[in-house]
């Protein structure tokens, strides 16, 4: 998603309330750059007007914001693109189709090409100007190809990860040559810690891991290796219907301890778009007010007790109740989004897996007791809606509106949920004569018309063609089975 000026101004007065003092503006290819437009001429990229009037409404409500963009994995948009294709560390045929599964696992620039550097050089100089924070993030995070293509021979000589610290050392320099801060995510890095000696003294390392039970040892290790650090966990949305707020609460706590006890410079709460940030952007305000919750203070509450006081203060909910009615509801989905889309893809490109044999006796151990489930979960979820719309009348008027699309997520995960089960019995040569597969499809196209409507509600147009593509593909499949 590209979100609206609108939005994302109504999301820096949210942060404020809770006293989030810096915000993070992460891009791959979502910006006008000057000479890329091959890669943002299908999208509605943000313009450097847009970025300085936010950076100003940010600086106002005193927030930083701190400009973040791919410089070296992450980049799969811009490596499809025939001026930029050559900087790819893998190759790709030319017309293969687009894939949302490989734009996550394929998107490494080559270190060794010389050009790939001048590129990156040239986003960083046009892009930080336009923020006054002396912070750049670089990212360089999940760089899955590195040495595996046009690299794998200077990778067989030194070592792929002798070849990232070099490249993030190079970048680095560039960053700081112009003034500012560097960070960068530190999950390659930390195979490694004691090359954290290696970058600038001054270096941010972003420590990530979204687990419910994140592994201290790779944050201490860091930090015994002297690593300035920020923890960062995540709101659990992306690759979601509904956000994973139990998992959330969990996470985001256990990395706030490390941060107090491991000396953090900074807690950095993310929310990512995997898969085509299918989910809504609501529901992550319950993960962003624990991150600002339990970093500032120490002593963290119960989770009873914070989704009651969210409940409250967020959704002006007088029963309490509503964030664990839907923190249960987010326990039900079958299959998630990412898992939905990966399975679809297979179906249709065989990019998942190459067998699709292979693929489905995987997701058969995968799914094997929660597809029995199906009618369980979906009832579920029926009940907690209909228990979230009875406490409508005692939310806030002006705060309804952020309830809509949540319950219309929720019907989302019903149809995906009801969908898997229907591919799946077919894949096994079952079929349930009970599922009309005709007005399955019909109901997944009116669930998409509503979709579009929120969508456009708080984002640019962006990328929803090809949410709307894959989804048009499955009700014309689902009709054919």
């Amino acid at each position: 998603r590209i979100p609206k000026m609108t939005y994302l101004k109504e999301l820096a007065d949210r942060c404020s309330l809770y006293k989030i003092n810096q915000l993070h503006l992460y891009i791959e290819h979502t910006f006008l750059f000057d000479g890329l437009s091959e890669v943002w001429r299908d999208d509605t990229p943000l313009t450097a007007q847009d970025i300085l009037e936010f950076d100003a409404y940010c600086a106002e409500r005193n927030i930083e914001l701190v400009p973040s963009v791919a410089t070296f994995g992450h980049l799969y948009k811009v490596l499809r693109t025939k001026t930029f294709h050559e900087l790819s560390e893998v190759e790709e045929a030319e017309g293969t189709a687009f894939s949302f599964y490989e734009r996550m696992c394929h998107h490494t620039l080559n270190s060794t090409d010389d050009r790939a550097y001048e590129l990156v050089c040239r986003l960083i100089d046009e892009y930080s100007p336009l923020f006054r924070s002396n912070l750049f993030n670089i990212n360089c995070d999940e760089t899955f190809d590195l040495g595996r293509g046009r690299g794998k021979e200077r990778a067989d000589e030194i070592g792929s990860h002798v070849m990232y610290v070099q490249w993030v050392n190079r970048v680095c320099e560039h960053v700081k040559a112009i003034g500012k801060r560097p960070m960068f995510w530190g999950d390659i890095i930390v195979a490694h810690p004691e090359a954290i000696k290696e970058l600038p003294e001054d270096v941010i390392c972003m420590t990530w891991d979204y687990s419910p039970t994140p592994r201290e040892i790779n944050v201490k290790k860091l930090w015994e290796n002297g690593a300035h650090q920020y923890l960062c966990p995540g709101v659990q949305g992306w690759n979601q219907a509904i956000h994973l707020l139990d998992n959330a609460y969990e996470n985001i706590k256990q990395m706030t301890i490390f941060a107090h006890k491991y000396d953090g410079e900074g807690l950095l709460n993310t929310d990512w778009g995997d898969f085509g940030h299918f989910q809504h952007p609501e529901l992550s305000m319950v993960g962003i007010v624990y991150g600002a919750a339990f970093s500032w203070n120490s002593d963290i509450p119960e989770k009873s007790a914070i989704n009651a006081d969210i409940s409250v203060i967020e959704y002006g909910d007088r029963s309490a109740s509503l964030i664990e009615v839907i923190s249960h509801m987010s326990n039900q989905a079958v299959v998630n989004w990412g898992e939905f889309v990966r399975i679809l893809e297979n179906c249709r490109y065989q990019v998942a897996e190459r067998e699709v044999t292979a693929f489905w006796e995987r997701y058969n151990k995968q799914t094997e007791n929660s597809q029995k489930q199906i009618e369980f979960c979906n009832e579920a979820i029926r009940n907690d809606m209909a228990k979230v719309s009875a406490l409508l009348v005692g939310i806030e008027e002006g705060k309804r509106k952020y309830i809509a699309p949540i319950l219309h997520m929720a019907e989302g995960q019903i149809l995906i949920n009801t969908m898997f089960g229907v591919i799946k019995n077919v894949h096994d040569g079952q079929q349930n004569p009970c599922t009309d597969k005709r007005a399955l499809a019909e109901a997944f196209e009116i669930w998409y018309y509503e979709y579009r409507r929120q969508w456009h509600k708080i984002s640019r147009e962006s990328e929803l063609y090809r949410i709307g593509e894959l989804i048009f593909w499955l009700a014309d499949y689902i009709r054919e089975l």
